[in-house]
């Protein structure tokens, strides 16, 4: 858990068009972040399982069945307490607790 404040995001934006989500940090660092990487990589339970049980199966990372549906357009953001942001996606899946920890390793890495 981030325990220093200046490692905690004091606001964020929705860029539409850009499909894109902006974190302000509060140690004047800005984030962005694409909606579609970030609907592919929900952290909730369901979608790690079949992450996971689709890269036994086959090695690959393909998007299948529901998953061609999911849409990264955004319906709600709001604050989960003091450790992330829960992202309400348009199409009713919203079990993804984003933490700010897990928004940090992003900056610092890429998406497959």
């Amino acid at each position: 858990m981030l325990r220093d404040s200046k490692k905690k995001p004091y606001g964020f934006e929705l860029f539409v068009d850009e499909k894109q989500l902006g974190l302000n940090w509060r140690d004047g660092s800005k984030s962005r972040y694409g909606l579609e990487d970030l609907r592919r990589n929900c952290p909730c339970a369901q979608c790690k399982e079949l992450r996971l049980r689709k890269s036994e199966e086959s090695g690959l990372n393909v998007l299948v069945g529901d998953e061609i549906c999911a849409t990264s357009d955004v319906a709600q953001i709001e604050f989960v307490g003091r450790y992330g942001l829960k992202i309400h996606w348009a199409d009713g899946h919203d079990y993804g607790i984003y933490t700010f920890e897990y928004f940090r390793a992003l900056d610092n890495s890429n998406f497959d």
